[in-house]
């Protein structure tokens, strides 16, 4: 892998992270690594088959597949993200399914989805989506907003602050610290899925129904490639922010790139998967 010029698109509002085919990828292979939490999740939400569920901040799709089998052709499946390419992405993953839900996307930030009335879903889903909003408690009155009586909200987002290498390596410690300073930078904060049910506090809604936390160690080669494509989605915000050089994030990829060849493991986020219920 290659740094992208950090004079690359990148999106503008909340979401500092690219957007490119390369940065769908790297968010393909999240699904893959924290793949088992995430049907743990799913599973405690039991039997969805015929629900209307809300995908918020839906990016690509990456979890449609798994969601529409779940649904059932019963089922309703709406997809909301600010990126049309990806959505685009999304549907052509339903395509050929032969018991697929009937899907509905909709291609506006969140404060703009005056169309959506409140208490329609049975389930709003929004995963790796709070982490990027610049006040989280707003963001989670809005998404319980359109729970039906009795509807959960299910969030799974990262604590981003728990990555580190159990060897001790200094450049990938460096490149957490980066990143996350990118991160903080833009007013987000690296350990909001740890923080998440004290926002729902905060947000006046009462207690979590349930908390649980993943966390996973990865072979270096594995660990490192994440980290480094982390590092690239972030590279032009890194440097606008003046947290380094252009010339030494390149010059930090490639040592990293040297540190994945040798055996090892890295810890990567912890996935935090909160449920909260509507009440009845």
């Amino acid at each position: 892998m290659s740094l992208a010029p950090v004079t690359a698109k990148r999106p503008t509002a909340n979401y500092v992270l690219q957007r490119s085919q390369q940065e769908y990828e790297r968010l393909f292979a999240q699904v893959r690594i924290w793949s088992r939490s995430t049907q743990r999740a799913l599973d405690e939400l039991g039997p969805l088959n015929g629900r209307r569920l809300l995908d918020v901040g839906c990016g690509p799709g990456s979890l449609w597949p798994e969601l529409a089998v779940r649904l059932g052709p019963r089922g309703e499946l709406h997809g909301v993200d600010i990126d049309a390419a990806a959505l685009s992405q999304g549907r052509v993953r339903l395509q050929g399914l032969s018991a697929a839900p009937t899907l509905r996307t909709w291609h506006a930030p969140l404060e703009q989805l005056s169309s959506l009335e409140a208490g329609q879903f049975d389930v709003v889903l929004a995963r790796l989506f709070v982490f990027h909003q610049p006040d989280p408690v707003a963001c989670l009155r809005r998404l319980a907003g359109w729970l039906r009586p009795g509807g959960r909200l299910l969030l799974l987002d990262f604590d981003c602050s728990v990555s580190c290498a159990l060897d001790g390596e200094a450049q990938v410690d460096q490149a957490v610290q980066l990143c996350n300073a990118a991160f903080a930078s833009a007013g987000l904060d690296p350990r909001r899925g740890t923080r998440l049910p004290a926002l729902l506090q905060q947000a006046g809604l009462g207690e979590a129904s349930w908390v649980d936390v993943a966390g996973r160690l990865l072979p270096r080669s594995a660990g490192i490639a994440l980290l480094r494509q982390l590092l690239d989605s972030l590279a032009t915000v890194i440097a606008a922010r003046g947290l380094a050089t252009e010339v030494a994030i390149r010059a930090l990829d490639r040592q990293l790139q040297q540190l994945a060849e040798a055996p090892g493991l890295v810890r990567v986020p912890d996935q935090v998967a909160v449920c909260w219920q509507a009440p009845e």
